[in-house]
């Protein structure tokens, strides 16, 4: 594991521009494990440090990334000197690759689940959840990130979003007015209050066989959705999530609607309300060719519907419990659209 002292190894980044360093291919190498202080050009000059590497980036280029744990050391959209601040950022027309060996010479050589590429937020001391970064990945206003902004083969982990304001949300990754596409991206033992994995606020990134969970926080521990944010979710997984009041592996809120296609809702639970589930003020997701199944709550244990009507197109919801009304789905005030 990369281990990083606050009092020596943080900075406030760099190069964001894409101007710094003497490399001149489209390529640029990141390896835990290699020396640093080099400017990327090859696996032999690789950064050891990921938000180096998205910093000195050109638009166009790609950032491969070899096996280890990584862990943020800057704060690329600000929060310095608070080491509980710091994350890793994304950046628009920048492509981020995990997966590889550290030899590499094509993209399709990597293996992801071979080479496990981790991104973590247990930095200071290590094992102590209560300093962990607030996100591992931050990208507040101001990010303005599309679909361009891509990561790929990473497991993001252990962000304690735990502070006040945004700091209590998105443990994993925060995005406001942000989309990215992630794609085979891992978001597990996160923690917050808000979106344990992730929180999108006026923000509707692209999820591509994804697993979101476990991860925990007060509501909506997979994903929470706020304020016109629409995610598009393509043969992910939610799974294992435990919310303390409503939404175990997501919550909707406030005209949110998320498109599902091909994706397992399962093992998810809530204290309260839509253990699979939570959609709330005017909240629309779409659920084709998906299951919801397994999951627990007081009341609807696969969905809760507040004011919110899902539709649902040729999808089960099944083997769903609640402790007190409505084992499968709850509604509130409004019913989903069912379509076989």
């Amino acid at each position: 594991m990369l281990l990083v002292s606050p009092a020596t190894a943080f900075s406030t980044g760099g190069g964001g521009d894409g101007s710094t360093g003497t490399r001149v291919q489209g390529v640029v190498y990141v390896d835990a494990f290699a020396s640093g202080g080099v400017d990327g050009s090859s696996w032999a000059a690789a950064f050891n440090n990921l938000q180096d590497g998205i910093d000195t980036s050109r638009p166009g280029d790609q950032v491969w990334v070899a096996a280890g744990t990584y862990a943020p050391t800057s704060w690329p959209n600000g929060g310095a000197p608070d080491a509980c601040m710091a994350h890793f950022s994304l950046r628009n027309r920048v492509e981020v690759y995990g997966g590889f060996v550290g030899s590499e010479t094509s993209l399709v050589e990597r293996n992801p689940e071979d080479n496990r590429t981790v991104l973590s937020g247990d930095i200071v001391v290590v094992g102590d959840i209560t300093d962990n970064c607030y996100h591992v990945f931050f990208h507040p206003e101001g990010s303005n990130l599309n679909s361009s902004a891509v990561l790929d083969g990473f497991t993001i982990t252990l962000g304690n979003a735990n502070g006040p304001g945004v700091s209590g949300k998105g443990g994993g990754m925060y995005n406001f007015m942000s989309s990215p596409t992630l794609t085979d991206v891992i978001f597990v033992s996160n923690l917050t209050d808000e979106g344990g994995g992730l929180f999108n606020d006026t923000a509707s990134p692209a999820l591509n066989n994804c697993t979101i969970g476990p991860n925990i926080a007060g509501d909506g521990a997979g994903m929470f959705n706020d304020f016109f944010s629409s995610p598009t979710l393509n043969g992910c997984t939610v799974v294992g999530n435990t919310a303390e009041w409503n939404g175990g592996g997501m919550l909707n809120d406030y005209f949110s609607g998320p498109v599902f296609e091909g994706c397992e809702i399962t093992g998810n639970s809530a204290g309260w309300n839509g253990g699979g589930m939570f959609n709330y003020n005017s909240s629309a997701p779409v659920l084709a060719q998906c299951a919801v199944s397994g999951n627990f709550a007081w009341q609807g244990g696969g969905i809760y519907n507040y004011f919110s009507a899902p539709e649902l197109v040729n999808t089960a919801v099944h083997g769903n419990g609640a402790a007190m009304k409505g084992n499968q789905v709850y509604n509130m005030y409004m019913r989903p659209t069912v379509v076989d």
